[in-house]
């Protein structure tokens, strides 16, 4: 059987005005929104990496957050909206950071097609190395997040194992 230890869940803190998305490797009772288990730690932090990079969600811990008088680097090369210092972006992470989880639950379709959209305006402005990055976080997503379902044919009761 599986060992659910090793599983990873992606966690999203409530409670907080600009929360973070990060993994976690056990569900507490803290009023946090968890979606998972995902089975591959790896492939997980792959898609957190696009995750951040198409939302610009923040990276830093909170204590790093509270204390910042400037933007960060993340801010500077654009995997960041630099909530912790640009006062006008509550409303605008807020809707980031919903747009994840609703994303998180299923809702892949309209971010992968806007996904392949800006990869085709890429190879067409022939910038190449961004539309395959582009081409690559869109592989990424669709295989990390997709869902899995067992058909049979007739209604019995069985156990299955897999093996990698």
């Amino acid at each position: 059987l599986k060992d659910m230890e090793r599983s990873v869940l992606l966690r999203i803190a409530k409670g907080h005005d600009y929360p973070r998305v990060e993994l976690a490797r056990r569900r507490a009772e803290d009023g946090a929104r968890y979606f998972g288990p995902y089975d591959s730690a790896g492939q997980l932090r792959r898609v957190l990496g696009v995750l951040e990079r198409y939302f610009r969600l923040r990276t830093c811990h909170d204590a790093e957050f509270a204390r910042r008088d400037r933007v960060c680097m993340e801010y500077e090369i654009g995997r960041c909206s630099g909530p912790c210092v640009l006062d006008d972006a509550r409303e605008a992470y807020a809707n980031q950071v919903n747009e994840v989880v609703w994303f998180l639950r299923g809702r892949t379709r309209p971010l992968i097609r806007s996904m392949e959209k800006r990869m085709a305006r890429a190879a067409e402005q022939l910038q190449f190395e961004r539309a395959a990055r582009l081409r690559d976080d869109t592989a990424v997503i669709r295989n990390a997040l997709q869902r899995q379902s067992v058909v049979q044919e007739r209604a019995i009761d069985l156990d299955a194992v897999t093996i990698r």
